[in-house]
């Protein structure tokens, strides 16, 4: 901008000296005068536009698994209000999704299969057999000869070694045998329509092979679709497949795989009854990125994510990290922010604490940089509570807007903007935390009285052979006696109330008390709450074990 009014000046001073100039070069001086005004005025908004709405977007994983993070799924699933369309990384449709439809997606790894059977209740049986011995398990559905099977997999491992001891896990908890599914396939040809595909799959599926059906992005006339034969751990076993499969079939050509970019499409069972009752689940490999971008309609435009309860903004994007599955939403920060403040806060809480929030959510948001590697931010309190759309409000939206582009910024440089729920009456100071002042993070009064003021109301007690705990208030009822120290007495009005070692029942069951029995009443205290809590009680042990953790 100063550049801008030093053009300007230096063009001013031409004018006044113009008199050797022509007319015509004179009023192209004025002319240049006048723009270069027009742009200083107007570069200030055009610069607070850039920085808060236009294109600026943050990427926010909601699966992911890392040295120092672990919350992933082994399969997550996907429905858009108006549907989606699944692309790869550089924007080519693979696949478009109706209104409500479920979509599965899990990463191309070893897997195990447990069995392949004809009989779906036995499939079932085995589905919760493997579930209850606490590993997951898909029921699929593949047809050969004309007659559905049903095929009970689990389990997911990045190297033969890893599936070898996941099998061997398996075994000897559930005492049921299985075998490993790798990630070595041949191409089994390419086709235009999905039709001529399937029937190549059927074919193979027929004779006794693993097949799958693979989608390949839609680029102009090329196929669309591929069959992928084998699921072999090894490349040695990979040959003996092709050795085998050969002397079966030898009208059907294999080819190594050369393809990187596909989704292998199989469907999940979910009645265990047949042909039209399963649902689509994509796998895809090691190295590939699938998008799902939701279709603008009557609806917003968001996906929900059924393992997470919620529905977001923007589009996801799946990948494989450390070996597991990866999911990350992608969206404009400024509607990211409209689900964090509303997670941080409230809708309805007093405006100007949710513009507030706002900013500080915006500067801990953009301060983070490329913080995961492949995303700025985590969706839990580990970073900014995050839980999409349900937790959006009218006021909110406005509070983030109205504050659009703000940051807090010190000498120049993002602050890193710290908050919590409460700071117990007072904030800390940077050096209790870091061991060094930080000039923006001072102690400061923070009261807070709603907590308490809300919080149920608890007993301390002495029962009549002098152990003492809390109970809740409400199975006390309170007698006129009081005891010699004028302590007064309370009857339980309840059977097999719990004796507590604090004030909530996130405490410890110290013992059961009785409908009927009298106990002392020591003092009445606030349940537990994030304001004031009570800790213990501790021996001694205990106590030093707690310092020197």
């Amino acid at each position: 901008m100063e550049r801008l009014w030093g053009i300007a000046g230096i063009l001013g001073i031409l004018y006044k000296r113009s008199w050797f100039f022509p007319m015509r070069i004179r009023k192209w001086i004025v002319i240049l005068i006048v723009l270069a005004l027009l742009i200083t005025m107007f570069l200030p908004f055009l610069s607070a536009g850039a920085q808060g709405k236009e294109g600026h977007t943050i990427r926010v994983a909601l699966f992911l698994d890392t040295a120092s993070y672990h919350n992933t799924k082994e399969t997550v699933t996907l429905t858009g209000g108006n549907g989606f369309t699944l692309k790869d990384s550089s924007g080519l449709t693979i696949s478009s999704h109706n209104p409500g439809e479920e979509v599965r997606f899990s990463p191309y790894l070893y897997r195990i299969l447990v069995k392949e059977t004809g009989n779906a209740g036995e499939a079932q049986n085995l589905v919760q057999r493997v579930e209850q011995a606490g590993f997951s398990a898909e029921l699929m559905m593949v047809t050969r000869r004309g007659k559905p099977l049903y095929r009970v997999e689990t389990g997911q491992a990045s190297s033969l070694s890893a599936a070898q001891s996941l099998l061997a896990n398996l075994q000897g908890k559930t005492g049921l045998s299985g075998e490993i599914l790798g990630m070595y396939a041949w191409e089994a040809g390419l086709f235009a329509k999905e039709a001529e595909a399937l029937a190549r799959v059927k074919a193979i599926q027929d004779a006794g092979f693993d097949a799958h059906l693979a989608l390949l992005p839609k680029n102009g006339s090329d196929p669309s679709y591929m069959v992928l034969a084998g699921n072999e751990g090894t490349e040695a076993e990979l040959a003996s497949y092709s050795q085998e499969f050969t002397a079966s079939l030898p009208g059907i050509s294999l080819t190594p795989l050369t393809h990187k970019n596909y989704v292998i499409k199989e469907t999940d069972s979910l009645t265990g009854e047949g042909e039209g009752t399963g649902i689509a689940h994509y796998y895809y490999p090691i190295g590939m990125k699938i998008i799902a971008e939701p279709i603008t309609g009557k609806s917003p435009a968001a996906l929900t994510v059924e393992e997470k309860g919620n529905t977001y903004r923007g589009r996801m994007e799946f990948s494989v990290s450390n070996g597991r599955l990866a999911l990350v939403n992608e969206l404009p920060l400024e509607e990211y922010l409209y689900g964090v403040v509303g997670a941080e806060m409230s809708t309805g809480w007093p405006m100007e604490a949710l513009k507030a929030q706002a900013v500080i959510a915006r500067t801990f948001a953009v301060g983070r940089g490329n913080k995961w590697g492949i995303a700025n931010v985590v969706d839990s309190t580990l970073d900014q509570a995050y839980y999409g759309i349900k937790r959006e409000g009218t006021d909110i939206i406005q509070a983030v807007n109205e504050t659009s582009g703000l940051v807090l910024t010190y000498e120049g440089k993002m602050i890193e903007a710290l908050y919590s729920s409460n700071t117990g009456g007072m904030t800390a100071d940077g050096s209790e935390v870091w061991g060094n002042p930080v000039p923006y993070l001072r102690p400061v009064s923070s009261p807070d009285t709603l907590p308490l003021q809300k919080a149920a109301t608890w007993y301390r007690i002495a029962r009549e052979n002098g152990q003492i705990g809390y109970v809740h208030s409400d199975y006390i009822t309170s007698t006129e006696e009081k005891n010699r120290i004028d302590l007064p007495y309370g009857v339980v009005n309840t059977d097999s109330l719990n004796f507590r070692s604090g004030p909530g029942t996130s405490h410890d069951v110290i013992g059961k008390l009785t409908s009927g029995e009298y106990v002392t009443i020591l003092e009445t205290v606030k349940e537990d709450n994030p304001y004031a809590w009570i800790g213990g009680p501790a021996d001694g042990i205990e106590l030093m074990n707690a310092f020197n953790s």
